[in-house]
């Protein structure tokens, strides 16, 4: 399996759909963009009870002799049914958790990229007609 075909895989196992996050790619470049959302505990108070907030954000995969870079962009926090941009909220707080969050995502895919194959397990992608286009 290819280092990008692996990034793919990571994405699709941590997102709902590679499809609907993937804008592009480019193998020789190695580089992946794409647009994201995860739901995040976020707690504006310490004493209160965190809640389940949704985020947006677009996400950029650098690959480059194995190692890797993921930069994130226009994190964007839904707020009263609103899609406001991750500036415009309670920062401290917010910016705080989304780092965190975004250091777990980026551990996640280091350490998936690091598995030896065989542990791996089976991966496969479908194209939209249900081709099989990847199978390790």
């Amino acid at each position: 399996m290819t280092f990008m075909t692996k990034r793919v895989a990571w994405i699709a196992e941590n997102f709902k759909s590679s499809k609907a996050v993937i804008e592009m790619k480019d193998k020789d470049l190695g580089v992946i963009i794409g647009n994201a959302a995860m739901d995040v505990n976020i707690s504006a108070v310490k004493w209160l009870p965190a809640v389940n907030t949704p985020f947006t954000f677009k996400m950029k995969l650098e690959m480059k002799d194995k190692k890797f870079r993921m930069t994130f962009s226009n994190v964007n926090m839904v707020v009263n049914g609103l899609e406001k941009p991750i500036e415009d909220t309670n920062r401290e707080s917010n910016e705080k958790q989304m780092t965190q969050e975004f250091q777990k995502l980026a551990d996640g895919l280091s350490k998936f990229l690091s598995q030896p194959k065989k542990q791996m397990g089976s991966v496969t992608i479908l194209s939209d007609e249900g081709s099989q286009l990847l199978s390790p």
